[in-house]
């Protein structure tokens, strides 16, 4: 880790800053949205993909309060600010999802804290609060977004094993 920060210091910055992205958002459900970074937060054990799971959101909900530079400025480190920047959507530039995929698998912190927001995003438990169509949306959605990720993961490992000067992330 490249900041002065303790691992435990890094993610309670950030779920900090997610406390107060998020402040007064609500989810599908019409629950505190700062619930869904926690929930992808504790499906992981590295410091590095919590803090990048609790702002996994932040700057594509809120890109004009809270820039990528701002989150470097106020200490994460570069690689948590590199996982949020290939986690963030571009809207309006046309980016398939495919291609999101593929940005989100060329990093390793990305790649995992997708997994764990797509695992809470299609959990039985909260799609039981939704209409039945739309939970079946999002069953639909997210199993067609694992399947996808991991395809750009192996399509990625596939190209890097033939590349002897790529380097994982």
């Amino acid at each position: 880790m490249s900041t002065d920060l303790t691992p435990e210091a890094i993610v309670r910055l950030a779920e900090d800053i997610a406390v107060e992205a998020h402040a007064g958002q609500v989810d599908k459900a019409d629950r505190p949205y700062i619930e869904h970074p926690r929930r992808v937060a504790a499906r992981l054990s590295d410091p590095l993909e919590k803090a990048a799971a609790f702002l996994h959101d932040v700057v594509e909900d809120h890109p004009d309060e809270w820039p990528l530079t701002r989150l470097a400025a106020m200490g994460i480190p570069p690689e948590v600010v590199e996982a949020v920047d290939c986690l963030t959507k571009r809207k309006g530039i046309g980016e398939t999802r495919e291609q999101y995929f593929e940005r989100v698998a060329s990093n390793r912190i990305a790649t995992a804290v997708k997994f764990a927001d797509m695992d809470d995003n299609s959990d039985e438990g909260r799609l039981a609060h939704l209409p039945a169509e739309r939970a079946q949306y999002f069953r639909d959605k997210y199993e067609t977004g694992r399947a996808m990720l991991r395809a750009a993961v192996v399509g990625r490992a596939a190209r890097d094993s033939l590349d002897p000067t790529a380097r994982p992330q």
